[in-house]
């Protein structure tokens, strides 16, 4: 479908949620960047310091046999009907449902390419920028408290990667990117 479009490589992209995708604003483990969603200051009820708004994405990434690939978009935001291709909205968003960097994690073959693309990641050792709702930029450890499993894949307190339940905000780094869990004080 977007074979003949060119989509801007972005170096931040924006917070979707503390999991997987979300289309529809779920307050629960979304983030700021929600499709069709407007959102002011006040429905950020951690604290603008306590929530990321942006983050770093991999630019470009290898595949288990080297290859390399260039990150084109994570999340395209198109209403077909409404317009036409060449008006398309088109949003750069990523999640944590993925570990930070993906570094030492296991990637299948199959799933590394969708993986690295909806992944926050950057170059720089041991972590990622990110700029926070009150506009200030921190550095984030790829050692933040969050749980995954050897896929790097966000898992729940027992292993498990059930979505009802690893989709509940419970570590330091689902916190930082749900807008409306609880405060977290300092990280």
């Amino acid at each position: 479908m977007f074979d003949s479009y060119e989509i801007t490589c972005s170096n931040y992209v924006g917070n979707n949620s503390s999991d997987e995708f979300v289309a529809s604003d779920n307050g629960d483990w979304a983030g700021l960047f929600v499709q069709d969603k407007s959102l002011r200051l006040g429905d950020v009820l951690d604290g603008t310091s306590n929530t990321i708004a942006l983050g770093e994405p991999p630019w470009q990434f290898r595949d288990n046999n080297g290859v390399r690939y260039r990150r084109v978009g994570s999340l395209i935001v198109w209403d077909p009907p409404a317009k036409p291709i060449s008006r398309a909205q088109c949003d750069n968003l990523s999640v944590s449902v993925y570990k930070l960097n993906l570094s030492g994690t296991v990637q299948p073959a199959d799933r590394i390419r969708a993986r690295n693309a909806a992944s926050y990641s950057s170059r720089h050792p041991g972590g990622a920028n990110f700029l926070l709702a009150d506009g200030s930029v921190r550095f984030v450890s790829e050692t933040i408290e969050n749980r995954v499993n050897e896929n790097g894949i966000s898992v729940d307190p027992s292993g498990s990667t059930n979505e009802a339940t690893r989709r509940i905000v419970d570590t330091t780094w689902e916190r930082i990117l749900c807008r409306r869990d609880k405060p977290i004080g300092n990280w």
